[in-house]
């Protein structure tokens, strides 16, 4: 480059960080000839974690992006282009500034930054540590705005892409500026998804959220990549603006066409059964019946009228269940209402991606995404999510139309307990922002009225009247879903049969990938009898895929072809189930044989649907499948999360040493997580200086809370110098460390240098410091400081402050008690037997339950037994409540009637409930039927919990069964089952041994 082609480089610095984190690209780049004319800044801000002064405050991001502004004005003044480079935070930061710069009317004043370049930038959140920093960094501005969701930086970057990235001409409001961004390949602070959202020019780079900018050579990647982007913006020309969009896209990312050109076969209808043929044989048409609107139709039209007299980008979302007419609903809308639109159709997540990433989304397009759920599900669901996200904010009117069933969308929707990874985060924030419509399963009132009009002149809707089993489910009968699932419940050809059934349980288990052949077949011999297995012709395999692919009423087949990515025909001996059977064959609670766990884990299958299978088999006790699942991930990726996922599942069965093979293997790639349980294995063999290196080492690789189990390890070994040495490296920075450092001081006696430590922390309305410091001085028996510290605050408004006052003057006060609380509960919200016992039962002592309860308390107490019985039973099939049902079993049992009693618990048990599943028990038990009881136990154990959801712990049924074993004398068989589950035939598994870990997975640093 020559003197006229000078360049500005300004680093941006992240979170608790300084400007000397960029030393090593600086003093690289400072020995490239290649770049002598570069000119380096560094753009320094306050950010910490804890200000303990009262006249200092840590600055917002908007503060921060004021001061940047500053910055580029004065200490870049003169230079004609600029590159901005940012680590983690300073990327955000980034953004800020540019966004408020455009605010402000200074579009043109940006033309000179030719390029922004943001390593490990949490563009979409970071969800590290995020319960700890909600609760001991409140009052930081700069971590609030670090969390997922932040409305700041979320409007923010609906800015950043809509009038920089996304932008194709400068203006006082708009300026093209070409964005790179880099996830670090093994960041655990900032992923991958959040890294490069979706932003077009995104990729990885070797690393951790640290190390990823630290390049220790000219050969390093991220050297290498920004060398590349600096030369490339030495260029004396601005940046070129991104390519105005067009009409239509490339075929390759599916190709957009005017609505009024769209088949409804294209775009996904059920065809419906043929009502001038019936089931006669002959060639295959594609058939639509008439029309006819429900309530929802009218409320899709009104969000789509709103959409087009708008300048937004809308989506609406269609929710029913499969075959309930949602795509239906959808196309006839948008071919009332979007006339002259464009209409673009991507097939799978690669497609979606191309059109998100670039900007071709122009106004007046549709973008149909029927059944987004298994867009959203997917491998690359939350970058799918993330990029459609972005798209509701660029300029319309444009729509993205979709449907889902009911299922998927609560899964997606809802919010994972704590301790679960949140996997759905960017579709929740997607499906949040929908226009829902709700699509129901039948037709009522006036439309079934107005179907039965158009029946008269329409044979598939005369037929669908005629052949519905429920009045109402037209479109259930007109694709043909009942006679789907007549199709396999009452198959003409077993091999077909279990077919069908080894692919529904493949999606029941978590499969949701297409199904390939080999799995099927390895699968199916355990779904047929003795019998049918010895007929079976040697092109069996070939004969039950032929029935499973027969179109039934020539509308649907069970099982169906996979299209090609790409060109014509399907990929070969690969399967697809049926819609309506998934959701309705795939979710009933049942077994599954030997034979398709067996197929399953010897089968090719993608990660994902092993991690989701590993899942169900360990919601079933079926530990070895569960374990084999797991290792197989091992052989597709070398991502240390699965050797932890693995590693953590052995230590759940007690299996330290298999386990400790794998978090080994873990800890080599840099895992955190596996460094704590190698830190807690060696603590369980009571090697504590081993246990002590991997807490160290998991702390220096990211794990705060590793750091305090060092502290504990410390005190435990009465170290209390090293102990007070080590906590003290952080009691200026996280408050938790203070507390410790605080009560360590405190039992030594030094109360001032523990009250010095809590105070500017309480002061700041730190609770937890807060209540530690009036603890520590009310149990010195200082109350007067107490008030010393307190009172001022409550004076200045301080609500806490006036309570902990108000709260320490009642403490040596004689507690009085309180008539209110003391009095019995009144009759109308608790029940009370005459034998004493209690229990809340409802407000209303004329409600039901409440009546029948009485009645045959009465009854019972009279010697009419029979009579308390018909009380109970009359109200026990439309309730859960629990004593009802104890009773009314209870009375059962006492006339002899043990198989009514359990029949009482049934349909909960049947709903997955465990505590039903203990009281058929007990029932059984009491009656003799302890062999019975047990069976009962295993069958249960293998049938899993409802609706899929996995246990949060070890399933219920295990430990009902293990106690069973223990109380029986088992002892050995209770402990080998707490081990190694059960087999797929219910049977107690007996020890079994993982193959070893793979080869590479064994290279990486030695231990600490």
């Amino acid at each position: 480059m020559g003197q006229d082609d000078g360049l500005g480089l300004i680093f941006v610095h992240g979170f608790k960080s300084s400007p000397a984190m960029w030393d090593d690209f600086a003093n690289l780049l400072a020995a490239d000839t290649g770049l002598a004319d570069v000119t380096q800044m560094r753009f320094q801000y306050a950010t910490r974690l804890v200000e303990p002064g009262p006249l200092r405050r840590i600055p917002t991001f908007d503060t921060v992006a004021d001061s940047l502004k500053e910055f580029v004005s004065t200490e870049a003044e003169g230079i004609p282009r600029l590159v901005l480079v940012a680590h983690s935070q300073g990327g955000l930061v980034v953004q800020r500034f540019l966004v408020r710069m455009l605010a402000e009317g200074r579009g043109r004043q940006l033309e000179r930054i030719r390029r922004v370049v943001l390593f490990a930038c949490p563009n979409n959140g970071s969800q590290l540590g995020l319960a700890l920093r909600r609760w001991t960094l409140r009052s930081n501005p700069q971590e609030r705005q670090l969390r997922p969701l932040d409305e700041q930086i979320t409007d923010t970057q609906r800015a950043v892409l809509r009038d920089i990235v996304n932008a194709t001409k400068t203006t006082e409001r708009t300026c093209p500026i070409p964005f790179s961004v880099y996830a670090g390949e093994t960041d655990n602070v900032v992923t991958p998804a959040s890294a490069r959202s979706v932003f077009p020019d995104a990729g990885a780079l070797p690393g951790d959220h640290f190390t990823i900018v630290r390049p220790d050579s000219i050969r390093h990647r991220s050297y290498t990549t920004l060398r590349r982007l600096l030369l490339d913006a030495a260029d004396a020309s601005p940046p070129a603006a991104p390519r105005a969009s067009s009409a239509s896209v490339d075929a390759a990312h599916g190709i957009s066409v005017p609505v009024e050109a769209c088949s409804p076969e294209r775009l996904g209808i059920h065809p419906a059964i043929d009502g001038s043929r019936g089931d006669r044989p002959g060639a295959r048409k594609y058939v639509l019946p008439a029309f006819v609107a429900r309530p929802h139709d009218d409320e899709t039209r009104e969000r789509l009228d709103g959409i087009v007299t708008g300048t937004e980008v809308g989506f609406i979302l269609l929710r029913g269940g499969s075959c309930t007419g949602k795509t239906r609903s959808a196309y006839e809308a948008i071919k009332a209402h979007l006339g002259g639109w464009q209409m673009v159709q991507p097939r799978a997540a690669e497609e979606a991606l191309a059109l998100i990433s670039r900007p071709r989304f122009t106004s007046r397009t549709v973008l149909w995404l029927d059944d987004i759920h298994h867009l959203l599900e997917g491998p690359a669901g939350e970058t799918v999510a993330a990029g459609l996200h972005h798209l509701l904010d660029v300029p319309g009117p444009a729509v993205i139309l979709a449907t889902i069933w009911p299922g998927p969308y609560r899964s997606l929707i809802d919010t994972p307990p704590t301790d679960k990874p949140d996997l759905h985060l960017q579709a929740r924030r997607l499906l949040r922002r929908a226009r829902l419509v709700h699509v129901p399963d039948e037709f009522s009132g006036a439309s079934l009225t107005a179907l039965h009009r158009e029946a008269l002149s329409d044979a598939s809707l005369a037929m669908a009247l005629a052949t519905t089993k429920e009045p109402g489910a037209i479109c259930q009968t007109l694709a043909a879903g009942p006679d789907l699932l007549d199709h396999w419940r009452h198959a003409t050809n077993p091999y077909g049969k279990a077919l069908i059934t080894a692919a529904a349980d493949a999606r029941r288990f978590g499969h949701r990938l297409p199904l390939d052949a080999a799995l099927l077949r390895d699968a199916a011999p355990g779904y047929l009898s003795a019998t049918q297995r010895a007929d079976a012709d040697t092109d069996w395999f070939e004969q039950g895929i032929s029935y499973a692919l027969q179109p039934v009423k020539q509308v649907a087949s069970a099982l169906r072809p996979v299209p090609r990515a790409t060109g014509m025909g399907a990929v070969p001996d690969v399967y697809d189930l049926a819609d309506y059977l998934e959701q309705t064959v795939a979710r009933d609670r049942c077994t599954a044989p030997t034979s398709f766990w067996d197929s399953a884990v010897t089968c090719e299958m993608a990660p994902q649907s092993l991690r989701a299978l590993a899942q169900s088999a360990q919601d079933r006790a079926l530990y070895k499948h569960a374990a084999l699942f797991l290792h197989r991930c091992l052989r597709h990726t070398d991502d240390s999360d699965d050797f932890v996922a693995l590693g953590d599942f052995l230590l759940g069965r007690g299996l330290h040493d298999d386990a400790g093979r794998y978090m080994a293997a873990a800890a080599a790639r840099g895992n955190a997580h596996a460094m704590v349980a190698l830190g807690g294995i060696a603590q369980d063999r009571e090697d504590l200086e081993a246990a002590l290196r991997w807490h160290r080492s998991a702390w220096t690789h990211g794990n705060e809370r590793a750091f305090f189990t060092v502290y504990w390890l410390l005190k435990k070994d009465e170290r209390e110098d090293e102990a007070e040495s080590w906590i003290r490296l952080k009691a200026g920075e996280w408050p938790d460390a203070a507390r410790l450092l605080a009560d360590l001081l405190a039992q030594r006696g030094q109360e001032e240098e523990a009250e010095e430590i809590l105070w500017p922390l309480a002061r700041d309305n730190m609770r937890r410091c807060r209540r530690d410091l009036i603890s520590l001085l009310y149990k010195a028996g200082r109350t007067d400081r107490i008030q010393v510290l307190f009172t001022p605050l409550a004076a200045a408004g301080d609500e806490n402050a006036r309570e902990w006052l108000d709260t320490v003057r009642t403490w040596d006060e004689p507690a009085e008690l309180d008539p209110a609380t003391t009095s019995d509960s009144s009759p109308s919200t608790m029940y009370v037997s005459r034998r004493g016992q209690s229990f809340f039962l409802t407000h209303d002592e004329e409600h039901p339950l409440a009546v029948a309860m009485r009645q045959a308390e009465e009854a019972e107490a009279s010697g009419r037994p029979e009579e308390a019985v018909a009380a109970l039973r009359g109200v026990a099939q439309s309730t859960t409540h629990w004593p009802l049902l104890q009773r009314l079993s209870g009375l059962l049992e006492h006339q002899g009637c043990a198989d009514e009693a359990l029949g009482v618990w049934r349909l909960m048990m049947e709903d997955g409930n465990p505590a039903a599943l203990e009281e058929s028990v007990n029932v059984l038990e009491r009656n003799g039927d302890a062999d019975k009881a047990e069976d009962l136990i295993r069958r249960e154990l293998l049938r899993g919990p409802a609706d899929e959801k996995p246990w949060a712990a070890d399933p219920p049924g295990l430990e009902l069964l293990v106690r069973r074993l223990t109380a029986a004398g088992r002892q050995a068989e209770a402990e080998g089952l707490k081990t190694y589950g059960i087999l797929p035939d219910g049977t107690t598994a007996p020890p079994w041994r993982l193959p070893a870990v793979p080869q590479a997975a064994t290279d990486g640093p030695p231990a600490p």
